[in-house]
């Protein structure tokens, strides 16, 4: 099966309209239609569930994506590679867990790319869920992630530690230093991320015969920028990575308060399979010998 009839699938699960995939695909809705109708006939499956609000994906269908976004992940970095060679370079592409990336990560790879100038780097956000999948494809060559690969065959070196931190704005009036039962006190903005915040305060709060649902949570968010402009903007309290904020923090735009019986520290971790170590063994050890030069 060509390489298209997978994009065109991915374009209508992705858009969940065969007249918006096929504006973005430059060919006809009736085109793409029959396009689908081949796939599915070839594949013995219904892929969609279709209604005049538009398509769903049926369980196949989403059974298929799931494939299909590796694939068309694998055949573009494919494309990368050997555009690479023919100019003579060599990328590397390094998933980031999305609330990493803001922080230290690019400042790290500019100077790696003035040390290894034969080296195209390429940075990307990345769910920590898809990193080791993406690893373990050739998808990207590294992964840097707040947790140890879960896959035996990748290996994981620990960069540094950071930890978690209560933050308000400068003038917002709190104390420098409160317990976690002064928590409830406070309007706060929690992240809703991998990074089990909500958790930690739960387990915290249980010591005390208190739970998560007794704390004054204004919203969650996903976006760290989002909870960070709450606080800026004194909306609340927030917690996010240490390395996230301490430009705010050092200068003076956003305050730090300590949680004094909640332990909050947390690693950063690169990960790469056994062949990347080999391939790109000095690189690796930059990285890791630089990160270890670096001040939160």
């Amino acid at each position: 099966m060509h390489i298209e009839y997978f994009k065109f699938f991915y374009d209508v699960a992705t858009c969940k309209s065969i007249s918006k995939a096929a504006a973005l695909s430059h060919i006809s809705q009736s085109a793409l239609s029959q396009q689908l109708n081949n796939m599915e006939s070839r594949l013995g499956v219904r892929l969609f569930d279709r209604s005049n609000k538009g398509v769903e994906l049926t369980p196949q269908g989403r059974i298929l994506l799931k494939h299909v976004e590796v694939m068309l992940k694998s055949y573009d970095r494919m494309l990368d590679d050997i555009d690479s060679f023919k100019l003579d370079k060599t990328e590397i592409v390094i998933d980031s867990y999305y609330n990493l990336t803001n922080a230290y990560i690019p400042s790290l790879l500019f100077n790696a790319r003035k040390k290894f100038p034969q080296y195209e780097l390429r940075l990307n956000n990345t769910m920590i869920e898809n990193m080791e999948s993406n690893l373990v494809n050739h998808i990207s060559d590294l992964g840097i992630s707040f947790k140890e690969a879960d896959d035996s065959s990748l290996l994981s070196s620990k960069l540094l530690e950071d930890r978690l931190v209560l933050i308000s704005s400068s003038s917002f009036n709190v104390p420098s230093s409160i317990s976690s039962l002064d928590l409830l006190q406070y309007p706060l903005i929690i992240m809703n991320d991998k990074m089990n915040i909500k958790r930690k305060l739960h387990l915290a709060l249980n010591k005390k015969n208190k739970s998560f649902s007794d704390l004054n949570v204004l919203f969650m968010v996903n976006a760290m920028d989002a909870a960070r402009t709450s606080a800026l903007k004194d909306y609340g309290l927030t917690i996010l990575p240490r390395m996230c904020v301490i430009d705010d923090i050092r200068k003076g735009n956003l305050k730090e308060i300590s949680i004094d019986d909640i332990s909050l520290e947390y690693s950063i971790y690169l990960i790469y399979t056994q062949e990347n170590h080999k391939i790109i063994k000095n690189f690796i050890d930059y990285i890791k010998k630089e990160s270890k030069k670096i001040l939160i």
